[in-house]
């Protein structure tokens, strides 16, 4: 009973550090003078998030930054809204509502930026870096590192592998 209890609270802590942002961008793939447009979604279908402050890194000798804005309808009762180049190399952006209700339940554009590519690159060179998400209360939701969640399901099963060969090699021990 254990093992199963065990079993369970561990793949709700890998549901529970799944990424509350992400991005989504108009290819995988680019060349020298493309247009790279990323849009940064939330994930809210729990309903709590009230701010939100993360920035957005990613190579300026591949990408240079040429504007960003927030999705109107989604941040229409945002208290505050705002997107910054905080480094050459990393757009900072906060968004603050006054209370959780006002934030859209489900996945929405929060914001999207536009890059012009310097040269050839994948959209997985940009990243999420110092990411704060907090309740109306200020309260720290999560801080989300980037989780890899099929290593994560892998090392899970390996482990519970090896439970099931040591208990089985126990098992075949004489009294």
């Amino acid at each position: 009973m254990k093992y199963i209890i065990t079993l369970l609270a561990t793949l709700f802590t890998l549901q529970a550090n799944a990424a509350f942002i992400s991005l989504e961008t108009n290819a995988s793939q680019y060349a020298a003078g493309d247009l790279v447009d990323v849009r940064m979604m939330v994930d809210n279908s729990a309903a709590d998030i009230a701010e939100l402050d993360f920035g957005l890194r990613f190579d300026e000798t591949l990408a240079s930054y040429q504007d960003s804005g927030f999705n109107v309808l989604n941040t229409q009762w945002a208290m505050v809204t705002d997107a910054f180049l905080s480094a050459s190399n990393t757009l900072s952006v906060y968004s603050l509502w006054f209370d959780n209700l006002d934030v859209p339940v489900g996945v929405f554009e929060l914001a999207s930026a536009s890059f012009t590519a310097q040269s050839a690159f994948s959209a997985q060179s940009f990243e999420f870096i110092n990411v704060y998400i907090a309740d109306s209360f200020g309260d720290q939701i999560a801080n989300t590192p980037q989780v890899s969640e099929p290593a994560s399901l892998a090392m899970l099963l390996m482990g519970l592998g090896v439970m099931g060969f040591r208990r089985k090699a126990h098992a075949s021990l004489p009294a």
